[in-house]
């Protein structure tokens, strides 16, 4: 049996309604790494801010990149 790499935590924001987490794709993840290294060497301008839309209450709200947390994955079993 194969085991295959099995990730416990998903880096999201929680909603500002519900408090749901919302999670964020994985090029959002990847851009907002770029920006975090460009902190520490050019200052480029590059947005802090972005919108997501929560699923589970469908209301959007802005978030800060300082916002950013690990959530735990739950299990489904």
């Amino acid at each position: 049996m194969n085991v295959a790499h099995v990730h416990t935590v998903f880096r999201g924001v929680p909603c500002r309604y519900c408090a749901k987490p919302i999670r964020l794709t994985s090029p959002f993840i990847k851009r907002e790494l770029s920006i975090k290294q460009d902190e520490a060497g050019d200052q480029q301008l590059s947005s802090r801010v972005f919108a997501k839309r929560c699923r589970d209450c469908l209301k959007e709200a802005i978030y800060n990149l300082d916002q950013i947390v690990d959530f735990p994955v739950k299990d489904s079993v």
